[in-house]
């Protein structure tokens, strides 16, 4: 046998074997020690991956429980959140339990004026109020439209 035919043969049963995936024995079979380690691995990333998945379902959990709304919010605590965002009036209180309403007063300046109250629940909210947020209902009198008019339906949801 010639240098040359060991060379062809050497590179035919290369060739042969190459279907093969690495892990096999001659006969095809998987040897025993790479099935479990296979089966062993699969388990730890399914553990990983249901671990991940409970910890996202916890902060979830305590996100959606923790965003409680305004119902322990005063209507003191939204004006001071309307004039930290640059909209400053004057407080009036108003006859806020003639509408069902447990706190209320409108709040007015030369630029605008608006009427907000307090309700125990929010399906208790007056239905003549078109904005609402959590417990809490607002009118607006003036601007009726406009920038300002967004700035302050947009400050009330963000209360």
């Amino acid at each position: 046998m010639t240098l040359l035919d060991r060379y062809v043969k050497t590179k035919q049963e290369f060739y042969s074997q190459k279907w093969r995936p690495a892990n096999t024995i001659k006969n095809g079979a998987t040897p025993k020690s790479q099935t479990s380690r296979t089966l062993k691995n699969k388990y730890i990333i399914m553990k990983k991956l249901s671990f991940i998945s409970f910890i996202l379902l916890v902060i979830l959990a305590t996100y959606s429980c923790s965003t409680t709304g305004n119902k322990d919010k005063t209507i003191d605590e939204l004006i001071t959140h309307f004039n930290k965002n640059e909209i400053i009036g004057e407080k009036n209180t108003k006859a806020f339990a003639l509408i069902g309403a447990i706190d209320g007063c409108s709040y007015n300046s030369e630029e605008f004026s608006i009427e907000i109250y307090k309700f125990s629940e929010p399906d208790r909210i007056w239905e003549n109020l078109p904005y609402k947020n959590g417990n809490f209902g607002m009118l607006i009198h003036s601007p009726t439209e406009g920038k300002l008019n967004k700035k302050l339906i947009d400050v009330f949801n963000r209360f």
